[in-house]
């Protein structure tokens, strides 16, 4: 089943980098623990992110009642190598959540889902503390996801005002 619920936000919600503009159709219902898993990113609409990194694959796992870490395999495109984050999800029982994987990480920042179905793809959102413009990017469970679940993002991403043309790849089907 498809979670899409389109919200008005009627105040700025911050939780982390001070110049995230979340916008309008974030999840109200987001569950973290039934988003936990693989989740490969496919397409990304950051130019810079892209320049600066490729192929990343995020392994959302709880640890225990209270929390939820983040292991990130991320290619860095600027160093030419492979890297590894682990990070913990802070108030990962809300939507916007905030990612922390240390001091000098890129990548941490405040994360937020637009749209889930939990089993094989997610529309999600961010700003990073390094890149603080909002941007959008497309996960899936599986590098070759299926002609029904391209459907149903396109549909989502239409619900969105989105559109394909807006995303660049950022990891390359297998």
């Amino acid at each position: 089943m498809l979670v899409v619920v389109a919200t008005l936000l009627a105040t700025s919600i911050s939780v982390g980098a001070s110049n995230c503009d979340f916008g309008t159709g974030i999840m109200e219902d987001f569950d973290m623990t039934k988003y936990l898993g693989t989740w490969t990113v496919m397409y990304i609409t950051s130019k810079e992110i892209a320049d600066a990194y490729s192929c990343c694959q995020d392994n959302y796992h709880q640890v225990d009642e209270e929390n939820v870490k983040l292991t990130t395999d991320i290619f860095n495109n600027r160093e030419g190598k492979q890297e590894k984050y682990e990070g913990s999800v802070l108030n990962w029982q809300n939507n916007p959540y905030r990612v922390f994987y240390g001091e000098d990480s890129d990548l941490n920042g405040d994360y937020y889902a637009y749209a889930t179905d939990y089993t094989s793809y997610s529309v999600l959102g961010g700003c990073l503390d390094a890149y603080p413009n909002r941007f959008i990017w497309i996960s899936f469970q599986s590098r070759n996801p299926k002609e029904e679940t391209l459907a149903e993002v396109n549909k989502t991403l239409e619900s969105l005002g989105l559109s394909t043309s807006q995303f660049l790849p950022f990891c390359s089907p297998e």
